[in-house]
């Protein structure tokens, strides 16, 4: 179908326009008689769906023109060409580039430790090293399939997709700090001012990557609404 507030063709399983956020209409049986029923129209506005009904079909507003303004002395009109104004170029970014690098490097990664990192000595000298390693693989795994399930979920709108992306975001920035530090406790050493500044950089740059996109997606909160 396509899109009576913007004309961009959208999925008919939708429910709201993943473009610009607006109601799109249920496709109703042959048999169903819109004037034995109320016609509702909803607008998504700042994360709640509001409502307005009219008695018929035929008292229905046929323009965007002809939608009343709301309490905030905004139309239905004016909040959805707001929210379309929007870019959305990190948005196809994530989902048609980085996820699927995300899940390649977690590949890479589990099958590196596979083939062992280490010299096989080491294995003999610090017992609980090859179990980290292998409890490490099954995480680059999971990670690896969450990343290609979350982009599904992103590319559809899901209604939970950005929260799902930021805490697949937070796994990955702890996955790396979580190897440093039981390899740490493992091998009965301490960490050097090195591998220090490595934690701490890891944990500035997880968290400002995780704002970021918070503030980011909480902006385009009216288009994950499927």
């Amino acid at each position: 179908m396509y899109c009576p507030a913007c004309g961009n063709q959208v999925n008919d399983e939708f429910c709201f326009c993943p473009h610009c956020g607006g109601r799109l209409p249920q496709v109703l049986d042959g048999a169903a008689s819109t004037s034995a029923q109320e016609s509702m129209t909803q607008y998504y506005v700042g994360g709640q769906v509001e409502e307005e009904h009219f008695p018929s079909a035929a008292a229905a507003p046929s323009s965007k023109e002809g939608m009343p303004p709301r309490a905030d002395g905004r139309t239905p009109e004016s909040r959805v060409s707001s929210g379309a104004k929007l870019g959305m170029k990190w948005y196809k970014f994530v989902v048609w580039v980085q996820l699927f690098l995300c899940a390649a490097v977690y590949i890479l990664v589990a099958m590196s430790l596979f083939s062992g990192v280490y010299p096989s000595y080491y294995y003999d000298i610090y017992d609980g090293l090859q179990t980290l390693n292998v409890f490490t693989e099954l995480l680059c795994v999971t990670l690896a399939v969450l990343s290609i399930w979350v982009r599904r979920e992103l590319s559809r709108h899901a209604r939970r997709a950005p929260q799902h992306y930021l805490a697949l975001s937070g796994a990955g920035f702890a996955l790396p700090l979580f190897h440093l530090l039981i390899q740490t406790a493992v091998m009965s050493s301490t960490v050097d001012s090195g591998g220090l500044f490595q934690v701490v950089f890891v944990i500035a740059i997880g968290a400002a990557f995780v704002h970021a996109n918070k503030t980011y997606f909480d902006k385009r909160s009216h288009l994950f609404v499927n």
